[in-house]
């Protein structure tokens, strides 16, 4: 797991997502172009997650496994009543920062033939013949999104926190 997760977190995405969609058929595995967006997109940003849970499993207290072992949990119950309860409350302000960059990340996806935001963004500058409005369009659109993210996940923060006590 380390080294998939490390070298997915050390190549740029781009080169991913151009070697999924250019190189891949050279190798005889023609994907579309959905699934190479996805897939890379994936592999990206949840190597990059991977470690925001991995951090904030290992941030909880030693003291708080040790208690559920002299109580008798098992490795299981440990994670879930316990341990990852408390992680999921440092969990929440990284991954909102992982999910905003991966709306942005997904702009990418318009190197492989995907018609995503950018896309209609350059389709809108085609059509007015204005680059100054489509691409404030454009900017105004990802900033509504990734706030409505954040918003959504600052409810999910306060919740995990209420349900710790905090």
């Amino acid at each position: 797991a380390r080294v998939v997760i490390e070298f997915f977190r050390g190549t740029s995405l781009l080169v991913q997502l151009f070697w999924l969609f250019y190189v891949l058929p050279l190798f005889g595995y023609q994907l579309e172009p959905m699934l190479c967006g996805v897939l890379a997109l994936g592999l990206n940003y949840g190597a990059y997650g991977a470690e925001v849970v991995r951090g904030a499993m290992a941030a909880v207290p030693i003291a708080q496994k040790e208690a559920c072992i002299a109580v008798g949990f098992s490795p299981w119950l440990q994670v879930r009543k316990v341990l990852f309860p408390q992680a999921w409350v440092q969990m929440v302000p990284p991954l909102t920062n992982l999910l905003i960059q991966l709306l942005k990340g997904s702009a990418l996806a318009s190197f492989i033939l995907l018609q995503d935001l950018t896309y209609q963004i350059e389709q809108l500058r085609r059509g007015t013949g204005d680059t100054i409005f489509a691409f404030g369009v454009g900017l105004i659109i990802y900033f509504v999104l990734a706030y409505a993210l954040t918003l959504v996940m600052n409810v999910v923060e306060i919740r995990a926190k209420r349900r710790l006590g905090l």
